[in-house]
């Protein structure tokens, strides 16, 4: 057994026994690395892709147009403290307590 080690493949020379299995290299010279990518092609395919993830989005978007719809239906005056009418009801309470 210690001769066929020794003789014959190491664990990290082994190579894959499986059928059909081809394995290409490609050159970093011969390959394009963008493509393809602004054909009219890919574009349907994208929008193919995201529309089936509509889903997923929807919950997010749903939620942000609510909570922008809630922010402008209040009245501006309501979005900031108004700060002397603030800083009144406070020194009532300060009066009071004495």
């Amino acid at each position: 057994d210690e001769d066929s080690i020794k003789m014959g493949r190491q664990f990290h020379n082994m190579k894959p026994n499986a059928v059909g299995f081809v394995e290409y290299n490609l050159s970093p010279f011969e390959q394009r690395a963008f493509g393809g990518l602004f054909s009219m092609k890919s574009f349907g395919n994208a929008a193919i892709r995201h529309g089936k993830n509509i889903w997923m989005v929807l919950p997010f978007i749903g939620y942000y147009k609510w909570a922008e719809y809630c922010f402008w239906s209040v009245e501006q005056g309501h979005r900031k403290k108004n700060l002397p009418e603030y800083e009144a009801y406070y020194a009532g309470l300060n009066e009071e307590k004495k």
